[in-house]
């Protein structure tokens, strides 16, 4: 079956959709020699897998959604800080990959690489964020003001989602020295009692982590970007589905 493709304006997209940790957000100029115009960049450290044993996967974003780059551009300073965590679900499109040069010795690494289109979902350090500021219909309204946090609940087992705990990876697997430099530059350190790379929040002293109290009930929104997220947490914590109460219950001690 032939098809005539001369008039035709209709494209193929593929996007990327998902839960994502923010990082390194910069203004990418041109340098000597260069011709392309500046842009704004964020990298993400996309989650895939099961929420308790999730893996890492490191994108490079050029934003380019027009409402994207008005809330990266807000939260550039926080994206930045690496003692702020910043989460968010994110649609990407455009997805490039692009091998390296290696020299003699070397192993060839593979970068990712898309376009932001745009968020749904933000958090920044603990705080959900209201992005119906951003639109252009409120943008007078919040211009210039510090951002509007949504709702919080008030349990701390509602905490935001963050870097996978740990990573294990397997040293014989082609990309291993890849992936491993990006979870250096994702602030992950080796621990040789695990056998695995931590993340830098599961490094802090158990005292200085928040818990639940005991006899806690938490209810969660099968809605919510984050779900999966929170779900393992709270069975990590010790909570247990109550059909009953259809809510996670920590039995109190």
């Amino acid at each position: 079956m032939s098809y005539n493709q001369s008039n035709d304006q209709r494209y193929f997209n593929l996007h990327l959709e998902g839960f994502a940790n923010l990082y390194d957000a910069r203004m990418v100029t041109p340098k000597q020699g260069q011709s392309f115009e500046s842009f704004l960049q964020v990298r993400a450290t996309f989650l895939q897998g099961k929420a308790e044993d999730a893996q890492p996967v490191f994108v490079d974003l050029k934003v380019t959604g027009k409402t994207a780059k008005k809330i990266i551009e807000k939260f550039q300073s926080e994206i930045a800080d690496r003692d702020k965590k910043v989460n968010a679900v994110l649609k990407a499109g455009d997805l490039r990959f692009t091998a390296s040069s290696p020299g003699q010795g070397q192993e060839v690494r593979v970068f990712t690489s898309a376009r932001l289109l745009s968020i749904k979902y933000l958090k920044v350090d603990g705080q959900q964020v209201n992005l119906e500021q951003f639109n252009d219909a409120s943008a007078q309204a919040t211009a210039g003001g510090s951002y509007q946090p949504q709702a919080q609940q008030a349990n701390p087992a509602a905490a935001n989602a963050n870097l996978p705990d740990s990573v294990t990876l397997d040293p014989e697997a082609p990309d291993f020295k890849q992936r491993k430099a990006e979870l250096k530059a994702a602030g992950y350190s080796w621990n040789r009692d695990q056998g695995a790379w931590v993340a830098p929040q599961s490094r802090q002293a158990p005292e200085n982590q928040a818990a639940p109290a005991q006899g806690d009930v938490v209810r969660l929104d099968k809605g919510q970007p984050d779900f999966a997220a929170r779900k393992a947490e709270l069975k990590s914590q010790g909570y247990r589905w109550d059909r009953d109460q259809q809510a996670w219950v920590r039995p109190a001690a």
